[in-house]
């Protein structure tokens, strides 16, 4: 009974909160953690966007470098195709007219026919003198004739279309090489145009570059800047620097939803550090009361030890004194024990505690109590109020108590507050002069 009592003493009830609210609070601590670590991401995912937005700025200018230099590589690579064209037509041309020179010399052999005309007349005359066959005579002969027909024939054409051909491939010849000669200079003129615009090129290039990369110093980071320049593909590093920029909007938007979970806790975690505040002024003031009353403790218990020595023996006696008087000689002797309080001999020489005592011997004993206590508190006659004292005495305790004020305390003033006349007539009756007032 008393453990529990002592656990509801309001220091132990605080005590016990405060470790309620510190054992919360050291599990709330790890999202405030948390919180630092989520803003802390969130920032970098900001400036990680705010970096890719930057690259974008110098990919797309870099972009519009790279668009120019392809139109101008294009417009080169043009160049190029045409000078392999013109080449191409020249190696045709040549080739033609060197097949043209050989028809002319492989004409001359057409002699060989004529050979062949001959060794086929030399055999019909053979036929006809030795062989003295007249069919096969006749055979030869006829084919003889007809051979010396077609080769006349077809060298008289040929000579007639060789004369035509070759006056006009000696014209066409001509054109040819002059359109040859044209070429070769629109050639020479073409890729020294190519050379110039390739430097231009390449020139150019390298100036834009070199303006974008001074528009951009202290804003970006220079190694950041060359970087980016370096890269040739603008447009997909763009693509890519979107795509990382989506990703990271993703990212955010999930943070602040872990944020937003983790709020109400943080919450949770302020109200219960200001309770915990408070808690603690409340404790450090219960501990000063705790060490006051300690202290209070230990001077009563010095003064008790005092008292045991020096007081409690005279008012024990003094008490005795009293209640002899009161209760006509039967009670004389009173001691206050330790252990059961006070307690009164009786006639066989027995102490008992006052609680065997029926209520009435009960009464006269506490209020010779406190008769005895006014006497040790203070050297001054002290007035004696009694309320309702003696609703539980007889008419003879009520004689005796009467008696023995009015006979032991003359010089104090004695109030007593009743709602009987027991008291007024027995004063009437003992001749005990008083003053009444009715309320």
């Amino acid at each position: 009974m008393e453990h529990g009592r002592s656990q509801d003493r309001p220091i132990n009830l605080v005590s016990k909160r405060l470790n309620e609210i510190a054992e919360e609070k050291e599990y709330l601590n790890q999202f405030v953690e948390k919180k630092y670590d989520i803003e802390e991401n969130k920032k970098q995912l900001e400036e990680e966007i705010k970096q890719q937005q930057m690259n974008i700025e110098v990919l797309r200018e870099l972009k519009k470098v790279e668009d120019t230099y392809s139109l101008q590589q294009e417009k080169i690579k043009i160049n190029q195709n045409t000078v392999k064209e013109y080449k191409r037509k020249i190696d045709e041309m040549t080739y033609s007219k060197k097949h043209t020179s050989n028809e002319e010399k492989n004409s001359k052999y057409d002699m060989i026919q004529l050979i062949t005309l001959i060794v086929l007349m030399l055999f019909t005359i053979l036929s006809v003198m030795v062989i003295k066959n007249d069919i096969i005579s006749a055979i030869s002969i006829v084919l003889t004739t007809l051979s010396m027909i077609y080769l006349g024939y077809t060298q008289y054409k040929k000579k007639v279309a060789f004369h035509s051909k070759k006056e006009s491939q000696s014209v066409d010849n001509q054109k040819v090489v002059a359109q040859i000669e044209v070429m070769k200079e629109t050639i020479k003129t073409l890729q020294k145009e190519q050379e110039e615009l390739s430097k231009q090129s390449e020139i150019s290039y390298k100036e834009e570059i070199e303006k974008i990369r001074n528009a951009y110093i202290g804003i970006i980071p220079i190694k950041t800047i060359d970087e980016l320049l370096s890269k040739r593909q603008a447009s997909i590093e763009i693509e890519v620097a979107n795509n990382k920029i989506g990703e990271n909007k993703l990212k955010i938007q999930s943070i602040g939803l872990d944020k937003s979970n983790i709020l109400p806790k943080l919450e949770t975690l302020a109200n219960l550090e200001e309770e915990y505040a408070k808690l603690e002024e409340e404790y450090q003031a219960l501990m000063l009361q705790n060490e006051a009353i300690e202290l209070a403790k230990q001077e009563l218990e010095k003064a008790y030890v005092q008292m045991k020595k020096k007081v409690t023996p005279k008012f024990t006696n003094k008490l005795s004194e009293i209640m002899q008087n009161i209760s006509n000689g039967k009670y004389t002797n009173i001691k206050l024990d330790e252990k059961d309080g006070l307690i009164v001999e009786i006639e066989n020489g027995d102490y008992i505690p006052v609680d065997y005592l029926s209520i009435g011997t009960i009464d006269q004993l506490y209020l010779s109590l406190r008769l005895g206590a006014g006497t040790q508190i203070s050297n001054e006659p002290l007035p004696i109020i009694l309320d309702e004292a003696f609703a539980y005495y007889d008419k003879e305790r009520l004689e005796n108590i009467l008696e023995f004020l009015h006979t032991e305390y003359k010089d104090r003033q004695i109030l007593m507050l009743t709602c009987t006349d027991r008291e007024k007539d027995i004063l009437r009756e003992k001749n005990i002069p008083y003053h009444e007032i009715e309320l």
